[in-house]
């Protein structure tokens, strides 16, 4: 099975980082060689207490890997949390690393400093989950807002990946109708069952229920094969 000598490339990358404690390039041959439409992720991920040994835990290499995934391809990344606080993006645009050697240099330099930015910025989100509120319907509107921006490539793959128990306890019970997700759009969800998931987003093709983040970017990886074909 592909998905074996995946987390294998996986394995090998989580022992250099710990290791080496430095920012790595996640770039599997089968991905050097082919042409690729840019990628945009959004990521959602609940930092509330109710949280805690129910829903899996976003990692830092779980970021250093979307990260990895998104500058490969060229596109742009935002996270947020899901929490009581109101919810801010952040995010980065990663520029095309090609021109001559010295603008490839440029570029490149360009790509590590807003990455290193990015990468601080969300480590410190993803420390650790304890606020007692969950504002989920804003995060989650937050995120679409992101990935339906007007400047966006017409062709750019554009996904949400939300890790949560999909429970909100911030807006009003009437309010709490469940979220329209544009077709171009597509959503991950990881943390709840599909009948929960669909009390915060329209049931449709395009919300997928995962039940590992290994799941997920492993979908992630194989789809931009699959589009190609």
């Amino acid at each position: 099975m592909k998905s074996l000598s995946f987390y294998r490339i996986f394995s090998v990358i989580a022992i250099a980082v710990t290791l080496t404690g430095c920012m790595f390039d996640y770039t599997p041959a089968s991905l050097k060689e082919e042409s690729h439409r840019p990628i945009v992720l959004a990521v959602a991920y609940d930092v509330s207490k109710s949280t805690q040994g129910a829903v899996p835990e976003i990692t830092p290499f779980i970021i250093d890997t979307l990260l990895s995934l998104v500058r490969h391809r060229t596109g742009e990344f935002g996270f947020t949390t899901i929490g009581e606080a109101k919810p801010r993006m952040i995010s980065l645009r990663f520029m095309s690393e090609n021109g001559d050697i010295r603008e490839h240099s440029r570029r490149q330099q360009l790509n590590d400093r807003q990455l290193s930015r990015v990468r601080r910025e969300v480590y410190e989100c993803i420390r650790e989950r304890s606020d007692i509120h969950t504002r989920l319907f804003d995060s989650i509107e937050l995120s679409l807002t992101f990935l339906s921006e007007p400047h966006l490539p017409a062709d750019a793959d554009k996904y949400l990946v939300v890790v949560s128990d999909f429970d909100d306890d911030m807006r009003l019970p009437e309010q709490r109708q469940p979220l329209q997700v544009p077709e171009n759009i597509t959503v991950l969800a990881l943390g709840a069952e599909p009948l929960t998931i669909e009390k915060v987003l329209t049931p449709a093709p395009n919300v997928i229920a995962y039940t590992s983040l290994d799941g997920i970017i492993h979908y992630l990886n194989q789809e931009r094969h699959h589009e190609q074909q």
